[in-house]
C-alpha cells in the first residue's frame, strides 16, 4: 500500500480536542452557575446596561419553542438527531 498516513492536521483530530474542551467548559460553567447563582431575574448580574447574566431553565427547544408541551418533543428531536446522524455516516 502506498497510502501515506494522515497528519494530525489532515485527520481532524485537533477539532475533536477543541470540541471536547468546549464541551467540558460548557458543563463546568453550568455547574458553577447552578451552584452559585440564585434562580430568576431578581438574582441577575448586570454585565452591561443591556446584558444581564441570570440563571433560568429553558424546557423547550430553541428559545422555549414547544416548552408548553408534555415532553414528547424531546423524543422527536432525539429521533431527528439519530436520522441525521445516520444519513451523514
Amino acid at each position: 500500500m502506498s497510502e501515506k498516513a494522515l497528519t494530525l492536521k489532515q485527520s481532524g483530530v485537533r477539532w475533536l480536542w477543541l470540541a471536547i474542551v468546549i464541551f467540558l467548559a460548557d458543563i463546568g460553567i453550568k455547574y458553577v452557575v447552578m451552584n452559585n447563582m440564585g434562580y430568576g431575574w431578581a438574582n441577575r448580574i448586570e454585565i452591561l446596561p443591556f446584558f444581564n447574566l441570570l440563571y433560568v431553565h429553558n424546557y423547550g427547544a430553541a428559545f422555549s419553542f414547544l416548552s408548553d408541551q408534555a415532553g414528547w418533543q424531546r423524543w422527536l428531536f432525539t429521533g431527528i438527531a439519530f436520522v441525521v446522524t445516520g444519513l451523514l455516516t
